[in-house]
């Protein structure tokens, strides 16, 4: 019997890559956009992506609110950007909105909270919450606090709880 191996081309996703990147201000946004350009340049060859970006700001306007949650349900990956500790009410609401309707497919939450000079070295209450969410929805999360140093943890965390890494993806 003959024995074959698969072409990578059988592997290739027709489906796009959905990316919701929520971000609290410029600085933040600008500190998501390498992460998603890390995820571009490894798998641009091998998928298409669809991004959609979203100011905390905006997500009070309805047809906004309205349309990013209609990416997160379907998102592959949802990105939270922010300086703050704490993530706003009104942002809190957008997420418990979709967040019940989110597909059960393989996803990951991103949480970047601090400044790309000084991210936070401790769990915030942010990361707190976005943990909660990534294990109700059943998504990996991702964070760049490490939490293996003996600082305080919210008792959520799973085996799918990873610290960001400088080069990150499926076969490193």
């Amino acid at each position: 019997m003959k024995s074959t191996v698969p072409d990578r081309e059988q592997f290739v996703c027709n489906d796009p890559f959905i990316t919701v990147i929520v971000y609290e201000n410029s600085a933040a946004m600008q500190r998501a956009l390498p992460t998603f350009q890390r995820l571009v340049q490894e798998f641009a060859s091998e998928t298409e992506f669809k991004c959609v970006w979203v100011s905390f700001e905006n997500l009070t306007t309805e047809c906004v609110h309205h349309d990013a949650s209609a990416n997160a349900i379907k998102a592959d990956m949802v990105i939270f950007s922010a300086e703050t500790n704490e993530i706003p009410e009104h942002v809190r609401e957008w997420v418990e909105g979709w967040l019940p309707r989110k597909n059960l497919s393989h996803s990951a939450l991103v949480a970047l909270i601090g400044t790309s000079a000084a991210p936070h070295e401790d769990i915030t209450p942010a990361h707190r919450y976005l943990e909660s969410v990534a294990a109700r929805a059943a998504m990996d999360f991702l964070s760049e606090v490490n939490n293996s140093a003996g600082t305080e943890s919210s008792g959520n965390e799973s085996d799918s709880t990873r610290s960001l890494p400088d080069r990150w993806g499926i076969n490193e």
